[in-house]
């Protein structure tokens, strides 16, 4: 699928935003990273995993795929933890679901049916965006499986649109389905601090592809919009809480924080500088060392 090849290339070109962020300067080079795929009721999920521990697991957002997670599950592992990051179902390499999987619920269903294929009893959850919603909804509904949850950025229907998307969706332009370059350019100054640079013709092939498949993506997006505020209000979830927030995030902007703060005030919160909305792709070092540091704290 098109994601797929956006964010590969994403996680492959932002190494240079990772370098400000990286422990004395140096990027973490890919770890033995297992790929594999388990078969469910639905379809087949295929996932990345790497190290030994406790299990964590990780959930990438809309229009996105596991790949992203790779350096962060570097620096789990290095840690002493196992991450595991799936394709969600229908995204990236999971593929052959029907277009009802789509629904956030129906997301948090097939995932708890991938965590019982595993050998732990308990994990640690994590998720960005959409996949902080997907996981919010596993910990409040499968409480006694889940030790922490953590929210990658900020999580998908807990505060508005930032009004820079807002502003493009009224405008006729739709960030995440960019059919000119200069849509383009857009969703990487929503998704970044620091975009990576692509080059112009990656970038024409890149748009070219989201043209073709506009009529899959747009049914994804208006599923997934109809459960805008599945998670609002915030459960009380009596497990941890931890929220990485990009103060740079131009899909949910930081100002919705004290929403969060609000409904979860016994949840920590941590506020990056210079970090745009995948807080594991442009700054992996920083944010797993909190997501660590948190798990570590609730052992």
């Amino acid at each position: 699928m098109l994601y797929s090849v956006v964010l590969t290339m994403l996680v492959a070109l932002s190494a240079q935003a990772s370098l400000a962020f990286a422990s004395g300067g140096n990027v973490a080079t890919p770890c033995n990273i297992e790929s594999s795929q388990v078969e469910l009721a639905e379809g087949e999920i295929s996932l990345s995993k790497a190290g030994e521990g406790e299990s964590v697991l990780l959930l990438h957002g809309l229009f996105a795929e596991r790949s992203q997670w790779h350096d962060y599950i570097c620096r789990l592992k290095a840690s002493g933890y196992r991450a595991i990051a799936p394709d969600l179902p229908g995204y990236g390499d999971s593929r052959d679901f029907s277009l009802e999987a789509y629904s956030l619920q129906h997301q948090a269903d097939l995932i708890v049916e991938l965590m019982q294929q595993f050998d732990p009893t308990t994990w640690h959850l994590a998720g960005n965006s959409m996949g902080g919603t997907i996981a919010a909804l596993i910990a409040d509904q499968q409480s006694d499986d889940v030790q922490t949850l953590a929210f990658v950025g900020g999580p998908f229907g807990v505060v508005d649109w930032s009004d820079e998307v807002k502003s493009a969706l009224r405008a006729g332009v739709h960030p995440f389905m960019p059919r000119t370059l200069e849509d383009f350019d857009l969703q990487m100054d929503l998704l970044f601090s620091n975009p990576p640079d692509f080059p112009e013709s990656v970038k024409k092939d890149i748009v070219q592809d989201y043209k073709e498949g506009i009529e899959h993506f747009r049914h994804v997006w208006d599923i997934v919009q109809l459960d805008r505020r599945i998670i609002d209000p915030l459960p009380e979830f009596p497990m941890p809480v931890l929220t990485v927030w990009g103060s740079d995030d131009g899909v949910f902007s930081i100002d919705g924080a004290v929403h969060l703060k609000e409904g979860m005030p016994e949840a920590q919160f941590v506020e990056l500088p210079d970090v745009g909305h995948l807080p594991m792709i442009e700054a992996p070092t920083l944010s797993a060392q909190f997501h660590v540091d948190f798990m570590k704290a609730e052992q």
